[in-house]
């Protein structure tokens, strides 16, 4: 996969699908517009600003995607949103996918609570 760079559309008061995951994916997203836009793996983040995403701002924010895993968007009115998109190199898939399984053993032993 190659880097992609688009500009999404959230509609007025929906959870929209703006991008699926097919490999280990670093996305930046940032808000073009007035707001509030809230993103998230969740297919459900409403109500707006119950803690459900991550608050876009003007700023970048950045997410690591797994392979499968989706991102949404909420918002409460029509909003502009750059997106970028771009596959992490093998080694640190690797690496994540290693914190991942130690984090899932270390909640499994009751090392770390759910």
């Amino acid at each position: 996969m190659a880097t992609q760079c688009v500009t999404l559309f959230t509609s007025a008061g929906g959870t929209d699908l703006q991008y699926s995951a097919n490999e280990w994916t670093l996305v930046s997203v940032q808000l073009e517009t007035a707001g509030p836009v809230v993103i998230g793996t969740q297919e459900h983040l409403a109500p707006l600003g119950s803690g459900r995403g991550i608050s876009v701002g003007t700023t970048p924010r950045y997410m690591v995607l797994s392979p499968g895993e989706r991102l949404y968007s909420l918002s409460s009115a029509l909003n502009r949103v750059s997106m970028v998109a771009q596959p992490l190199p093998n080694l640190v898939a690797i690496a994540l996918k290693i914190d991942a399984l130690i984090g899932a053993l270390a909640k499994k032993i009751g090392f770390l609570k759910p």
